[in-house]
């Protein structure tokens, strides 16, 4: 029996690291309006919790799915049967990802979970796993990290292009497109370093398409592959995933890469990530990807690259739930949105539009 908890401003959170970290009020609202959605993954006879229950299985219900055999289940209400919960042997919690700020607002509520919460050493492995800084050092090609402004800035005194990133942050904030002579962004970026203790500089390429794969890590550092992942982006933020077969996503992205080429990738990077996970991380992660366009090519005839690691995020992501909704004989691909309009998130499932994606 697992506890499941969907808490999306786990990035936040790692960058704050606090044991108090509050959310801001958009991922506040994020996680309320979606803590249904770990019912898509999880199995029978699970938790999932929730503000409402009520409201959380309506909210399921608009997605077209149906009530699964899990129970939702509140604070409160895990609070009052806590002792009941952990006296099954299989106990345990999952939640989006692991953080400081979500472990002690457990124990908060409910301190018989000690037992089943990770300790803090365990938590800041996890932290430094996730920085941009650990990713640069040991997967990406061409990533600098800056500990200093004077660093940064004779890094950039010869470039026209780059991205900027902090080590820590959720998807679409902390980045930053670099413009020559924009004190306001160099103001930024000393902020940065002062408060995480430096910063990322990437090239810039021309983005074509995104996609990922995702995977899931093992108590024994083993590492399963779970599937392809084609999504989309609008200004850095996360909008919506194909639902489709393994096989049709390859085929999907067979006039940027082969099939085999895909496959090289996957083993590369379990090879490489399997020491590092050992004894430090268990659980989903994605590996976020990229097709680009190569510099002065024929638009006729376009030549495409890949950036193989543009971020790992060691937690569930949206490809993950995908994956879960995916259907696995062939049939026409739909996709999954996320919108926003104006007070609360929604999900929707629908048919893929042609020459979308």
């Amino acid at each position: 029996m697992l506890l499941h908890i969907f808490n999306p401003e786990h990035d936040l959170a790692l960058a704050a690291d606090s044991k108090s970290f509050t959310a801001p009020h958009a991922g506040r609202e994020l996680r309320a309006d979606f803590s249904f959605i770990p019912a898509f993954w999880a199995e029978q006879g699970d938790l999932v919790l929730v503000d409402d229950i009520d409201l959380a299985k309506q909210r399921l219900l608009r997605t077209g799915g149906h009530i699964p055999p899990v129970e939702f289940i509140t604070i409160d209400q895990l609070s009052a049967s806590v002792d009941s919960l952990i006296s099954n042997s299989h106990f345990g919690i999952s939640p989006w990802g692991w953080d400081k700020s979500l472990k002690y607002e457990l124990l908060s509520k409910c301190d018989a979970l000690l037992p089943y919460l990770p300790d803090d050493d365990r938590l800041e492995a996890v932290r430094q796993l996730s920085s941009r800084q650990w990713t640069a050092a040991h997967l990406q090609k061409n990533v600098l990290y800056c500990k200093s402004i004077e660093e940064a800035e004779d890094r950039l005194k010869t470039r026209q292009e780059a991205v900027l990133k902090a080590p820590w942050s959720s998807s679409g904030r902390g980045i930053r497109f670099y413009q020559p002579g924009n004190k306001q962004q160099m103001q930024w970026v000393a902020h940065i370093i002062r408060c995480q203790g430096g910063i990322i500089i990437e090239p810039r390429y021309k983005r074509v398409k995104d996609f990922g794969m995702e995977f899931e890590a093992m108590d024994d550092g083993s590492i399963s592959y779970c599937g392809l992942s084609l999504f989309d982006t609008v200004n850095g933020n996360y909008t919506g995933n194909i639902l489709s077969t393994e096989e049709q996503k390859v085929k999907m992205m067979e006039q940027y890469i082969s099939g085999d080429q895909l496959e090289a990738i996957r083993k590369r990077l379990v090879q490489r990530l399997q020491k590092a996970v050992k004894g430090v991380y268990a659980g989903p992660f994605g590996v976020d990807m990229m097709v680009y366009a190569k510099d002065k090519v024929s638009l006729v005839h376009p030549e495409y690259g890949i950036n193989d690691c543009v971020e790992i995020n060691w937690r569930r992501t949206m490809g993950h739930v995908a994956l879960s909704l995916s259907p696995v004989e062939q049939v026409l691909p739909r996709i999954m949105n996320i919108n926003f309009d104006g007070s609360h998130y929604h999900l929707s499932v629908c048919a893929v539009e042609k020459g979308t994606f």
